[in-house]
C-alpha cells in the first residue's frame, strides 16, 4: 500500500514537474524511511527562491549558506555535487581545454560518490603540470582534491569543505560571465539532482 502511494506520488511529480508535487513525494520517501529528514531539509531549502533586488554580492552569500548548508546535512558529496555542476556549466567556456575539463568532471563525479584518497589522488592528476595556467578551470582539481587526503586532516577540521570550495570556484573565475543568480540555480541544481538520486 505505501509503496503503491509512492509510486503514484513520482509519478504525479513526473507528470507535472511542479515542486507542489515534487515535495509530496519527497515527504513521503521521508515518511516510508527512504529519504532522510535533514536531505528533505536540504531539498527545501534549495527550493527557495531569493527576495528580488538582492545585490550581486547578497547572492554570493545566499550560494555560500547553500552550500553550508549542502555540507552539514550532506556532507562532502553534497558540496561536491553542486561544485561539479558549476564546473560543468563552465565547460563551454574551456575552448581548447575542454578534455581537460571532462575529466576534472568525470574526477570530480568519482570523488564525490566515493570520496577515497585513491579518487583524491585522481582528481588531483587531471591537472597536468604546466597547465594551470590555461584556464582558471584547471586550478579546481588539486585544490579539491586535497581534501580527502590524510595529510590535510588538520586542515580540514578546521575550515569548512563548503567556504573552501567556494572560495575555489570564485578564485579561478569560473563564474566569469554569469551572474551570481544563474550560478546560485546550477547549485540548487547540482544538490537537487543529489538528493534524489540517493
Amino acid at each position: 500500500m505505501t509503496d503503491s502511494r509512492l509510486q503514484q506520488l513520482e509519478r504525479a511529480w513526473e507528470a507535472s514537474g511542479s515542486v507542489k508535487d515534487e515535495v509530496a513525494y519527497l515527504r513521503e520517501r521521508v515518511r516510508v524511511g527512504g529519504l532522510s529528514e535533514e536531505r528533505f531539509g536540504l531539498l527545501l531549502r534549495s527550493k527557495q527562491e531569493l527576495a528580488p533586488g538582492l545585490s550581486e554580492s547578497e547572492v554570493v552569500l545566499a550560494i555560500r549558506s547553500l552550500l553550508g548548508d549542502a555540507e552539514r546535512f550532506g556532507g562532502y558529496a553534497a558540496v561536491l555535487a553542486a561544485v561539479t555542476k558549476v564546473v560543468e556549466a563552465a565547460l563551454v567556456l574551456l575552448g581548447s581545454e575542454r578534455e581537460f575539463g571532462r575529466s576534472i568532471v568525470s574526477a570530480l563525479r568519482n570523488c564525490r560518490d566515493c570520496p577515497c584518497e585513491a579518487h583524491a589522488r585522481a582528481l588531483m592528476s587531471t591537472t597536468p603540470l604546466g597547465s594551470r595556467g590555461m584556464h582558471p578551470l584547471l586550478s579546481l582539481a588539486p585544490s579539491l582534491g586535497a581534501w580527502f587526503l590524510p595529510a590535510y586532516e588538520e586542515f580540514t577540521a578546521q575550515s569548512s569543505f563548503a567556504a573552501q570550495s567556494m572560495n575555489v570556484v570564485e578564485g579561478s573565475d569560473l563564474l566569469e560571465g554569469r551572474s551570481p543568480r544563474d550560478v546560485l540555480e546550477v547549485v540548487k541544481e547540482g544538490i537537487e539532482e543529489w538528493v534524489h538520486s540517493n
